[in-house]
């Protein structure tokens, strides 16, 4: 199957994560870059005032590819600014998408409604992985510990099974659409 990794990422983690994928599915990675410099607070005032940051132009042709795969954080239970940005302009060009996000906590439920509405179709699968996992029990749930914790490669072990049936759901449902 013919797939493309698009990924933003604020920390690195979901890098790491777009990495990981593009390494174990022989695929090629493209990066969102945003114009100007981000900061905490401008990911607490897009969200506040559904704000959609500036990107640099890309040059990245998802319509020739079979699946794209999406790459990014969930801030506020919400999908990263910057990859809103990247399908409000690019979305009517993708085949086929799914979604995976290392991101902070929980399971967000309104990601696949949100996807939808923002790329003007379902996504095949969405995954979503918990940094939160990866700490001890007693930082559960605290933001700070949680957000500013970046993930190590060794570390992606611990969501081996997620990511596994991740790919596999990918393939599968892909090679159904075609």
């Amino acid at each position: 199957m013919n797939v493309l990794i698009i990924y933003y990422s604020y920390t690195g983690n979901n890098e790491l994560l777009a990495r990981e994928l593009g390494r174990r599915l022989a695929a090629p990675l493209h990066r969102i870059e945003e114009r100007g410099r981000r900061w905490g607070i401008s990911i607490f005032l897009d969200l506040v005032f559904r704000r959609r940051p500036a990107i640099l132009q890309s040059h990245v042709q998802p319509e020739l590819v079979e699946h794209v795969i999406l790459v990014a954080p969930v801030w506020g239970g919400r999908i990263a600014g910057p990859m809103k940005t990247f399908l409000e302009q690019k979305a009517e060009k993708i085949r086929q998408y799914s979604f995976i996000t290392l991101c902070g906590h929980m399971q967000n439920p309104d990601l696949e409604p949100e996807l939808e509405q923002v790329a003007g179709k379902k996504p095949l699968v969405i995954t979503q992985l918990a940094v939160e996992e990866l700490l001890p029990p007693a930082q559960h749930g605290k933001v700070m510990k949680v957000s500013r914790y970046r993930v190590r490669e060794a570390e992606l072990v611990a969501f081996e099974r997620q990511l596994k049936d991740f790919m596999q759901a990918v393939v599968g449902a892909a090679s159904l659409q075609t």
